[in-house]
């Protein structure tokens, strides 16, 4: 698992020395110097459950003693502790923030599938990525990202979504990184896995950072002149950065849109983990 930080605090998965019954497992955080157990497999599933955590995945957010986390429950349709869920510790105890029994916001459906990263958590409010993609899932809504914030899911976007002014129909979206109220996501448009997109969502607006109908700055190379696939969205304010492949001879190369035009930082791969852009 990942690990985050506010801080000085750290908030991590930490798994025991044993890879195939591990005697420890769970989502820890480092304050002063001393590890504090959020929650492990002694710990009932909230709010009622007789069951307790089994595994823990992913990055877990953290920010002042609150902490987000996702983890593996029961799931119905397969019986078996494969279904996946987001949990809010939150003033000494634990809440479902959504499971594989939450419904999808404007569908029938429930969420088979959820993911949040360390910029997920603003004070009692989480921000996660779920989706609906299982055989029995009756919509053409596949993913979204969602707000939880007390007790209440609220959609802030959600494929089926027309990204103004291009047009652009957002049919399915991943990866996601959030900045206050802000939130750059990647996403796919028009029904193909080869039509990539960076968007940043602001409360009341949805706009394109890059795509591949975007020519990479600077380059001058002949022939076509536009991404191929972008990568790794990551924002601080409205400033965001992300990792963009160039046409032949296909160089990852690091894009930020710092002063409202992209521009290249960094000519080559580098990874980004979701906190990397601070400022300008």
């Amino acid at each position: 698992g990942g690990f985050s930080m506010d801080g000085t605090n750290l908030a991590f998965i930490g798994l025991g020395a044993s890879q195939t019954n591990p005697p420890h497992h769970g989502v820890y955080v480092l304050r002063d110097g001393v590890v504090e157990t959020i929650a492990d497999r002694n710990t009932p599933i909230p709010p009622d459950s007789n069951e307790n955590f089994t595994n823990f995945q992913g990055t877990p957010a953290i920010q002042g003693n609150n902490i987000a986390f996702h983890a593996s429950v029961y799931w119905p349709k397969t019986g078996h502790n494969n279904g996946e869920a987001v949990f809010l510790y939150s003033n000494g105890s634990l809440q479902t923030v959504a499971d594989v029994n939450t419904g999808v916001p404007g569908t029938n459906d429930t969420f088979d599938r959820l993911q949040i990263n360390g910029t997920s958590l603003d004070g009692d409010t989480v921000i996660f990525s779920g989706r609906c993609w299982f055989d029995s899932c009756e919509t053409s809504i596949p993913t979204g990202i969602y707000r939880y914030s007390a007790g209440q899911i609220e959609t802030l976007v959600q494929a089926g979504t027309t990204i103004l002014p291009q047009g652009q129909l957002l049919t399915n979206l991943d990866t996601f990184s959030r900045s206050g109220d802000n939130i750059a996501f990647r996403g796919y448009f028009n029904n193909s896995s080869w039509n990539i997109g960076i968007y940043l969502w602001t409360p009341g607006s949805l706009g394109v950072i890059a795509d591949t109908a975007t020519p990479v700055h600077g380059w001058t190379l002949p022939g076509d002149n536009t991404f191929r696939r972008l990568h790794s969205p990551t924002i601080d304010g409205e400033n965001a950065a992300f990792l963009g492949r160039t046409p032949w001879p296909y160089v990852y190369r690091l894009y930020t849109n710092l002063g409202g035009s992209l521009q290249e930082v960094y000519d080559g791969y580098t990874g980004l983990t979701d906190q990397s852009l601070s400022g300008n």
